[in-house]
């Protein structure tokens, strides 16, 4: 591998996960698990964004008892066929070698120092390479690099990693704090009512333990709609079908509420009814004040040949605080390559 580091050791090849038991039986036991032989890699860049992504990557690996490893990729020259100057490569190497030192500076609360690691390519590769190669369970980086900072959307660099699948995500976008360790006070956790979406409550469990924050459950009833009946009709099936759908995610949510009650936890609950999930979640961040997000990658729908869902893929774009996108790898302890393996598709909630 063409790379050069600096104070980072090879972690173990060993997955990271947490027992394979339905969440609602092993909530408890699971939110207790340690995870070891893993680091966080945060990948950083000229962008003022990259002090948020450090930050961030220590303030969620401080929750999931993860060290963190910077990584900066040197870019290859875009003319292909042109030999490397290898004055050039030694000036770029120093000067990225003491922005990782300069940045590595331990954040309030942190634990330990930052490990770092220079990679060489196209970034979005390199890096997602170099997190399946060593089974890294998470990248964190901006949503916008220095190159596209003004885009809407996600940068070029966090589309292609996204699209690419290996790794579980956290997403830091443009704003999120810088002139401290972030403290978070409260996380949010959409939920479908499938297994999927619920099966990363150990982690939201743990960060949530780790920052004393409050842990804010939500589903979004999806709107009904009928191919044809007469008016009245349609009324008055819409009205119980809708008041039945709310009885039983209120139902699910509470359940789980007076499961992580029991673990310790401060927990509230949202149900928000007949609507578009995507906007919803979005506008439900900032009247809740969300400092983090926590979601899987794919929900009721679990299609395995589509990077996330569509809720999961709106939110990387449009999400107001950072957010962490669990994959199944990061969960079941599946290697990166078998990213595609799933857990059923099991809901607790009736289909609208």
């Amino acid at each position: 591998m063409n790379a050069q580091s600096d104070n980072y050791v090879e972690q173990a090849a060993r997955p990271v996960f947490f027992n394979e038991r339905p969440v609602a039986e092993s909530l408890v036991r699971s939110a207790g698990d340690k995870i070891s032989g893993a680091s966080i890699l945060a990948c950083v860049d000229d962008a003022p964004a990259s002090a948020a992504v450090v930050l961030h990557a220590f303030a969620v690996g401080r929750g999931l008892e993860l060290p963190i490893t910077l990584a900066r990729v040197v870019e290859t020259s875009p003319q292909i066929g042109l030999p490397a100057d290898p004055v050039e490569w030694r000036h770029r190497r120093n000067e990225y070698r003491s922005q990782l030192r300069r940045i590595a500076a331990l954040p309030p609360g942190a634990s330990s120092p930052a490990g770092s690691i220079l990679l060489t390519g196209a970034p979005a590769d390199r890096l997602s390479d170099w997190a399946i190669e060593h089974r890294v369970p998470l990248l964190a980086l901006a949503t916008h690099g220095h190159s596209s900072a003004r885009q809407n959307g996600l940068g070029p660099t966090a589309q292609r990693i996204l699209q690419r699948a290996a790794t579980s995500l956290l997403l830091v976008p443009p704003g999120a704090a810088t002139d401290r360790g972030p403290s978070y006070h409260k996380v949010l956790v959409p939920l479908d009512g499938s297994c999927r979406a619920e099966s990363v409550l150990p982690l939201a469990s743990r960060i949530a333990r780790a920052h004393g924050a409050e842990i804010v459950l939500a589903h979004v009833i999806p709107k009904s709609a009928f191919v044809d009946s007469q008016a009245t009709e349609k009324s008055d099936l819409w009205a119980r079908l809708v008041a039945q759908n709310e009885k039983q995610a209120r139902e699910y949510l509470d359940e789980l509420q007076a499961k992580l009650r029991g673990d310790g936890h401060v927990v509230s609950v949202v149900v928000a009814p007949n609507g578009d999930a995507r906007p919803r979640l979005r506008r439900l961040a900032q009247e809740q004040q969300i400092d983090l997000i926590v979601l899987s990658s794919h929900g009721q729908s679990g299609l395995n040949d589509v990077p996330c869902g569509s809720v999961t893929e709106y939110l990387a774009t449009h999400a107001p605080v950072p957010m962490l996108i669990v994959r199944p790898n990061f969960i079941h302890g599946c290697g990166a390559a078998a990213a595609s393996t799933m857990p059923p598709a099991e809901s607790g909630l009736l289909p609208s």
